[in-house]
């Protein structure tokens, strides 16, 4: 899941399987009915709207009642990128699709059961 259209565009160039929610604060809890038993590996970007982005994903998820395994990932772990779409533009096609599967693979783990999985504004 990222946010924006550009993002999920990078990604599916690169071969990635992705969705893209239009806007930092979009996400409806009733959306997640499409993803229920997958595996969501959210794209937090290094800024207030990544932030946002990620509470609200997390809250619309829980909120709707999604039972499947929640994971962030942030393209900044990598110098001079902030999203999907510097990672592609940086490194290109296939050294881009490598440098981001290496960033899912590592992808730290929400429980959103715990009352903390929501972090603070």
């Amino acid at each position: 899941m990222v946010e924006g259209e550009s993002d999920s565009h990078s990604l599916w160039f690169m071969g990635i399987s992705a969705l893209g929610v239009s806007g930092a604060s979009m996400f409806k809890a009733k959306q997640s009915d499409i993803l229920q038993d997958l595996k969501i590996y959210i794209h937090q970007e290094p800024d207030q709207g990544g932030d946002t982005f990620l509470r609200k994903m997390i809250g619309g998820l829980r909120d709707g009642g999604f039972i499947g395994k929640v994971f962030r990932w942030s393209c900044s772990a990598i110098p001079g990128c902030k999203d999907p779409s510097d990672v592609f533009i940086k490194f290109g096609k296939e050294d881009g699709a490598k440098k981001i599967m290496t960033l899912l693979k590592a992808a730290e783990p929400i429980d959103l059961n715990e009352p903390d999985a929501i972090p603070e504004a």
